[in-house]
């Protein structure tokens, strides 16, 4: 039991200086300029996700609403048939 949490907390000291590691390579190891045009990225990155995500929402919508008037349109032509003593 006590082994185990040993190396929980070695696997947890592992992510945390690795995690720690890069963070502040990444960090303190750009200049100003250096570090905005990463934020620059990511923030457009970030961005293009979101209306890709959007996007695809509204495209999904619009097809089932199209598909919905479709049916509706089928639905009203078969009754106007039937009305004029069409085929049932």
């Amino acid at each position: 039991m006590l082994r185990d949490q040993i190396d929980a907390a070695g696997v947890l000291a592992g992510k945390v200086g690795a995690y720690g590691g890069g963070a502040s390579a990444l960090v303190f190891g750009l200049s100003a300029s250096e570090f905005a045009a990463v934020v620059g990225a990511i923030v457009g990155i970030a961005g293009w996700l979101t209306q890709v995500f959007f996007n695809r929402r509204r495209d999904r919508r619009e097809r089932l609403e199209s598909e919905a008037r479709e049916r509706r349109a089928e639905a009203e032509f078969q009754l106007k048939l039937r009305s004029y003593g069409g085929t049932d």
